[in-house]
């Protein structure tokens, strides 16, 4: 089920960050009809806020998705938690200082969408919560030295896709 939307940052990191691009994937087997058994791989691309002249966010979630399928006639409700990890780049200038950031850590969230059968495919919509925790930070300055710091907390976004099953 490949899927296409927005994503849009949580909490306090709306103070950094703005809506963005949402590309991934979810690839599973029917263990019934109810219930599927999936992973889940997704790139989100957030728009920056603040003081830099270039930044470029890239978030590569990887998780574990099974999914409650609720048939109602020609529509059918999906349902299901995610756990998983995450991977985070961030690449930056500041007054002519440049930095590379990766952080990485657990996931966790929840899928919810809505499909509606159009014969040989479903189409619908997908929201979805993603929670990542920090767990391995690395900040490095790109004037010759390196620099690793401890970052902790986490960072929450909500998604809105469109999506096809096959």
């Amino acid at each position: 089920m490949p899927y296409v939307g927005f994503v849009a940052p949580v909490g306090s990191a709306t103070d950094y960050y703005g809506t963005g691009l949402r590309i991934g994937t979810l690839l599973g087997w029917h263990l019934s009809r109810y219930l599927s058994i999936n992973v889940e791989a997704t790139l989100d691309i957030l728009n920056p806020k603040g003081i830099a002249s270039s930044f470029e966010n890239y978030t590569f979630d990887y998780s574990l998705s099974p999914l409650l399928h609720l048939p109602v006639g020609k529509l059918a409700l999906i349902v299901g938690p995610k756990i998983g990890l995450f991977d985070e780049n961030l690449i930056y200038t500041i007054d002519g200082n440049s930095y590379n950031e990766s952080f990485s850590g657990i996931l966790f969230g929840v899928n919810i969408g809505l499909l509606v059968d159009v014969g040989r495919f479903e189409i619908g919509g997908l929201f979805s919560y993603s929670g990542r925790y920090y767990s391995s930070p690395c900040h490095v300055i790109d004037e010759g030295g390196n620099r690793c710091t401890y970052v902790s907390g986490a960072f929450h976004t909500v998604s809105l896709s469109g999506v096809v099953v096959f």
